[in-house]
């Protein structure tokens, strides 16, 4: 017998060495393998392919008719628990082509990070990039607490005052701070924004702090460009506070002084209205807002963190939003004003 089996030189590392041992353990490998395939086939033979909805046959061992067995799909309880058809819609040609357009505009643009988001209004169809990714919010956070404010006001109206108003208009239109930080008490402080927000299903859009005063900070205010587009499609839809609310917030974002990005991609055209919120900081440059059109109507949230300058990111935002103007408006002819942006014309 080879020495290989005596008991006190036998361990198991040498013996998976040897050449015993290699060979053994690849017939092993080879048996075990040729059981499972074995299995396998025996099971495909057995069921068969069956497609949902339709009855699937096996073939019985006596000889008789074939045994029918009925697809889960036919039942009642799979009935009431498949998905809505609306669900399992496919994007349009339209929408998938934007969506790429928008990948490959991410992709290079001048910042360490991009993300984009476009909902189409009227259809509920959306083309993204990089859309639940987290940023710091910076003055985007301006939209969410007038929406908060508005919202108490509801129940307490004596707190909407002219003053408040100044207010919001300073904001909103020329993103002044110390007037954001007099809302956001107005609102109810960061915790009451974060549940307004959190109960519309846009939990991520977050408040950690003010702007100017930063006592008691305890994180960072971030967003995602998803939830920024959703909060504004709530707005279009008038269902974020009440109509009425809703139809005033609307009037001051179309009152906005900074033009220079979503607004500046936007023709000038007859019919167009562009609402929008920038935000900046020496690390963050974004746009969300919403544009309407005699021929379409979308909200878009463009978010750029680590951008190499301010101007490559107004010029990015612009790109971008000429891209989705002409995929959900359709190209502009040569007419003199379809050459000129809103932020040109005002």
């Amino acid at each position: 017998m080879s020495p290989i089996f005596r008991f006190e030189r036998y361990s198991p590392s040498r013996f998976l060495r040897s050449r015993w041992g290699a060979a053994g353990f690849a017939l092993f490998l080879l048996v075990d393998a040729a059981w499972l395939y074995t299995a396998l086939a025996r099971k495909a033979h057995v069921d068969g392919p069956a497609s949902a909805g339709t009855a699937k046959s096996r073939p019985s061992t006596s000889g008789g008719p074939a045994r029918v067995i009925p697809a889960l799909a036919q039942t009642p309880e799979a009935e009431t628990e498949a998905p809505a058809p609306e669900a399992d819609q496919p994007p349009s040609d339209r929408m998938r082509v934007l969506e790429e357009n928008l990948k490959a505009m991410v992709e290079d643009a001048p910042a360490r990070m991009a993300a984009v988001h476009v909902q189409d209004l009227t259809t509920g169809e959306t083309a993204s990039a990089n859309a639940d990714r987290t940023f710091l919010a910076a003055s985007l956070i301006k939209v969410q607490v007038m929406a908060a404010a508005y919202a108490r006001w509801e129940k307490r109206p004596e707190l909407k005052t002219k003053r408040a108003l100044q207010w919001v208009e300073q904001m909103i239109t020329v993103s002044d701070n110390a007037a954001t930080d007099r809302m956001i008490d107005l609102a109810g402080g960061p915790d009451q924004v974060n549940r307004f927000c959190a109960a519309h299903g846009c939990p991520k859009l977050h408040i950690s702090h003010k702007i100017l005063n930063w006592g008691g900070r305890r994180g960072l205010n971030t967003c995602t460009a998803r939830e920024m587009v959703d909060l504004l499609a709530a707005l279009d839809r008038r269902e974020l506070v009440t109509p009425e609310a809703d139809e005033e917030m609307w009037q001051v974002l179309l009152r906005q002084k900074k033009v220079l990005r979503i607004p500046a991609g936007v023709p000038k055209l007859a019919g167009v209205e562009v609402g929008n919120k920038t935000g900046t900081l020496g690390n963050a440059l974004h746009d969300a807002g919403i544009v309407r059109t005699p021929r379409a109507r979308y909200a878009i949230c463009i978010l750029l963190s680590g951008q190499r300058s301010e101007y490559l990111g107004n010029r990015f935002c612009k790109q971008v939003s000429r891209r989705v103007f002409e995929a959900l408006h359709g190209p502009v002819d040569g007419s003199p004003e379809g050459g000129q942006s809103i932020a040109q014309r005002q």
